[in-house]
């Protein structure tokens, strides 16, 4: 469009001859290199969703079995799955650079909070 809008304002002799053949070889590249850039953002995302995905399936799957096995004990029951939960969220808080142990902190019991809170890596601490 620059170039375009140059001719049109400022006419230098010689402009007729010059091709379009390198600007549709620009274009063309341009395009294929933006193809492949937006397909590996792209890529990395759903490869996160995925993750993500199974993570969250993964604790349900692990509260469902705590639900059967521990029906008797609901205090061990309850703790094990605030510590998953506070672990998913901890661990979303540690990927976009928050504080871990300050999002997982409603999910957590005081004791384990004080255990896991000065830990450099918070969702590790909490598995």
């Amino acid at each position: 469009i620059a170039v375009a809008a140059f001719a049109e304002v400022w006419h230098p002799p010689g402009i007729e001859r010059v091709s379009v053949a390198p600007f549709t070889l620009l274009g063309l590249v341009l395009s294929i290199f933006l193809s492949f850039r937006n397909n590996a953002c792209f890529e990395r995302w759903w490869e996160g969703r995925k993750l993500w995905g199974q993570l969250v399936y993964e604790s349900r799957s692990l509260a469902r079995l705590c639900s059967a096995l521990l029906a008797d004990d609901a205090p061990r029951r309850d703790r094990i799955c605030r510590l998953g939960i506070g672990f998913a969220h901890a661990l979303a808080a540690k990927l976009r650079g928050r504080d871990a142990a300050l999002a997982a902190l409603p999910w957590v019991a005081e004791d384990d909070h004080a255990r896991f809170g000065a830990r450099l890596n918070a969702p590790d601490q909490l598995l």
